[in-house]
């Protein structure tokens, strides 16, 4: 059993489990260890020995997770981990008050309104909307607390890092409510978009399978202990002496 002695923080409010079975994450989205109700996510993987996490406290169910994910964007009140699905290709995490960050585009369409400066949104896009400072200098479109999802890999089967970031420009609100990954697609159930025809909808976010966005190229190295090195020298071995000795720090 794994518990946490902080009852307020909602830890376990969400659970997914890894399809391979060897690891899984656990939400608490009332999490408030870094600022109020931000919420965190923790990973448990499985060892040699089929124990998940380290052990701290076997009688308290303690148990230290192996990574934490915390939200990109550190806000209180955000909710993060609301949700969650762990799927064949990714981890999939929601925060419900997560804000969406749009990039936004200038002199997107060919026309204007009749007599208005205002563009017309039924006329052709341009090939090349309007930058400045060579792209440079960027304007986003900020919705606050529509909500955030958050994709995260698995680098050489061992710590998780983030992917990839979800947002739906037409959300009403409460985004990452309701997702499901399977394979290579994330579906996200959003039933308080509504328009005037339509009441609910649905959205499927999908990529090549077996596409990593991340690719170990080195890793690291154990360091040498130099307090077991007695000596340093360069030695001839065609003539099998020494040549100097060297020092070391």
């Amino acid at each position: 059993m794994i518990t946490k002695t902080n009852t307020l923080q909602g830890f376990a409010d969400k659970i997914s489990l890894h399809p391979n079975g060897d690891r899984f994450a656990v939400s608490a989205p009332l999490d408030d260890t870094t600022k109020i109700n931000q919420g965190v996510v923790y990973i448990y993987n499985q060892d040699t020995n089929g124990i998940f996490g380290t052990v701290t406290n076997s009688s308290l169910g303690i148990t230290t997770p192996s990574q934490t994910l915390l939200p990109p964007q550190d806000e209180e009140s955000e909710k993060y981990g609301y949700n969650l699905d762990w799927g064949k290709e990714a981890l999939v995490v929601s925060s419900l008050n997560g804000d969406q960050v749009i990039s936004t585009d200038f002199d997107t369409y060919e026309k204007n309104k009749s007599n208005s400066y205002e563009l017309d949104t039924t006329s052709a896009l341009k090939e090349t909307p309007t930058t400045f400072d060579k792209k440079f200098t960027t304007f986003n479109n900020i919705k606050i607390d529509k909500g955030v999802i958050y994709v995260y890999e698995l680098l050489n089967n061992n710590t998780i890092l983030q992917s990839e970031t979800f947002t739906y420009p037409l959300i009403e609100t409460n985004f990452g409510e309701y997702i499901y990954t399977n394979d290579n697609h994330i579906y996200v159930g959003m039933p308080q978009q509504y328009s005037d025809t339509v009441r609910g909808g649905l959205v499927d976010f999908r990529k090549t399978g077996n596409n990593k966005a991340w690719v170990q190229t080195r890793r690291s190295v154990t360091p040498v202990d130099v307090e077991k090195i007695e000596g340093i020298f360069l030695y001839n071995k065609r003539d099998e002496e020494i040549i100097t000795y060297l020092d070391f720090i």
